[in-house]
């Protein structure tokens, strides 16, 4: 229920800035309703950091930039009344229980009271974003990502542990994104010989970031390769497909 709330409340600001907002204003309604059920304390905070980071690389992810202003967005929502003629033509038109758009509205004013969505510069202060390739993922779990160290480097034959809370995907960069805080310690383990060695942030950092996939063993084969060799990936089968 947490992550739907803090997704809706990113969606219907992106909706009004994308000004797409028919049959959207069901959001109002959810928005409110969950409300009642999510509890808005420090978990529900960082949950807010973590998919802001999701949804900030994908384009039409206006509200999750990081000059967007959600407490603003939101209050711009309630003084324009964007999305009042919709909500009045539609959703209250399928609501089982109707709520009035005037009832509804008033989760936007008390998520933007929370301080829920708003700058948050200590956050700020203490995370180090790391960017790795998406190659050195091994698995993916539901509380964490394991992944390896790249191949090249002092620690060849180690992998780590991230917490799922601290990583986010770049998709258009291949990339998988770490928000680490500052005092948080890396442990590498050696799967053959056991052994662990716990990095420092600024030390993992140095080991991993500007390293493509090629570094975790994954062969890069460039546009121009597959055009200079157009038969590089056919078999030879003995039978004539002619």
């Amino acid at each position: 229920m947490e992550r739907t709330l803090v997704d809706k409340v990113f969606a219907l600001c992106d909706y009004m800035l994308s000004d797409d907002m028919k049959k959207h204003s069901r959001h109002i309604y959810d928005i409110y309703q969950l409300l009642g059920r999510v509890e808005l304390n420090d978990d529900f905070r960082a949950l807010v950091h973590r998919v802001r980071e999701d949804r900030k690389y994908h384009s039409l992810c206006i509200s999750a930039q990081d000059d967007a202003d959600v407490p603003a967005l939101l209050k711009r929502v309630i003084e324009t009344g964007c999305y009042k003629k919709d909500y009045e033509e539609h959703t209250r038109t399928m609501l089982y229980a109707p709520c009035d758009y005037e009832e509804a509205i008033t989760g936007l004013k008390k998520i933007i009271d929370s301080g829920m969505f708003g700058k948050d510069e200590e956050y700020e202060k203490n995370t180090v974003h790391i960017s790795v390739s998406s190659a050195a993922k091994i698995a993916s779990y539901k509380e964490y990502r394991l992944c390896k160290m790249p191949e090249n480097g002092k620690y060849g034959d180690y992998t780590y542990k991230i917490p799922n809370k601290y990583v986010s995907i770049n998709r258009s960069e291949k990339a998988i994104v770490f928000h680490l805080p500052k005092d948080y310690v890396v442990e590498l383990r050696n799967g053959r010989t056991n052994q662990t060695v716990g990095l420092t942030v600024t030390e993992f950092a140095a080991e991993v970031e500007d390293k493509d996939e090629s570094a975790y063993g994954a062969k890069i084969i460039r546009p121009s390769q597959i055009a200079s060799d157009g038969n590089t990936h056919k078999k030879e089968t003995g039978v004539n497909s002619k």
